[in-house]
């Protein structure tokens, strides 16, 4: 089977070439196969392809002359010499193929260097604002610090209770009246603020709710928490009430307060401290007796307890 002399490929038709004596299929010749087959068979005997078309010599004889003493051209002739030029031709329609191309990759470069550039100027903007985001994040880091505190100080007059079960038709008074005379520290009505039960913090549905005690004046409040401290084994039955639950009597701390007093803890405990207790709303640390305190404000002050 013979080889097609510019794509190597196999191929069962093919046009043979009179000079390079190569075969040809008929997309490589340039020429269809409904007009190969309408050449005569001198012409086929005398087809050549469009590389040895192209090297050819230009000494090509001229048409013959339209003279009254030569032969006028037949359209055989004519239709032979316009195939020739066609094939001759054939490589320039490439290169403007070709140009097209590289035209089009100039356009797409381009537009590539465009988007590069503009990306970099957004860039470069960027890094020029990160001084200011910077101080933007210190003053948001204070103000966030500011509301913390202002928060925890609203609750300088509250205390939480712990421990004891919620029931229906409960009387919040009645347990604190109770609290009060077991610690030795009695609690009137006139000395209460507001009394309430709040949500746990981990907001389970089976969490007891802890009672909320806000008095008027922040050290009977301070007083009554001391009391409670004071008093070893206070749970519910030292109250009356079934159970030998323990009772905690503790500074009412923000969500986030009670969140560094765990992280604290945690940590003490690791590091062989041996004292974090909270005061007037403070989380304090000591590593033993005669050591200094150390004053807990935000995560960053953990690195304290080393």
């Amino acid at each position: 089977m013979p080889v097609c002399g510019s794509c190597q490929e196999e191929v069962t038709d093919a046009i043979l070439c009179t000079v390079c004596d190569k075969h040809y299929d008929f997309g490589c010749a340039g020429i269809t196969e409904a007009k190969y087959r309408r050449l005569g068979e001198r012409k086929k005997k005398e087809w050549s392809c469009h590389t040895c078309n192209f090297n050819a010599p230009t000494t090509d004889a001229p048409l013959p002359s339209t003279s009254s003493t030569s032969t006028p051209p037949t359209l055989e002739m004519v239709m032979q010499r316009l195939d020739s030029l066609s094939l001759q031709l054939a490589p320039l329609k490439s290169l403007e193929v070709i140009k097209s191309d590289i035209s089009k990759l100039k356009i797409s470069t381009n537009n590539i260097a465009k988007r590069i550039d503009s990306l970099e100027a957004r860039v470069t903007k960027v890094e020029d604002t990160q001084p200011e985001t910077g101080l933007l994040n210190n003053k948001i880091l204070q103000l966030e610090s500011a509301l913390e505190l202002k928060d925890q100080w609203l609750r300088a007059n509250n205390c939480e209770i712990k421990g004891i079960p919620q029931k229906h038709g409960e009387n919040l008074f009645d347990f604190l009246f109770k609290v009060g005379q077991t610690i030795s520290y009695p609690v009137s009505k006139e000395k209460i603020n507001f009394i309430a039960r709040v949500p746990a913090r981990d907001g389970g549905k089976t969490s007891v709710k802890p009672i909320i005690v806000s008095f008027t004046n922040r050290y009977d409040k301070e007083n009554f928490v001391a009391a409670g401290r004071a008093m070893k084994g206070l749970n519910l039955s030292s109250i009356g009430l079934q159970g030998s639950n323990t009772i905690y009597i503790n500074d009412h701390l923000t969500a986030q307060q009670k969140q560094l007093l765990g992280s604290a803890k945690s940590l003490a405990k690791e590091k062989d401290f041996q004292f974090i207790w909270v005061s007037h709303g403070k989380i304090l640390a000591r590593r033993n007796p005669a050591s200094p305190v150390i004053q807990i404000k935000t995560q960053n002050d953990l690195t304290k307890i080393n």
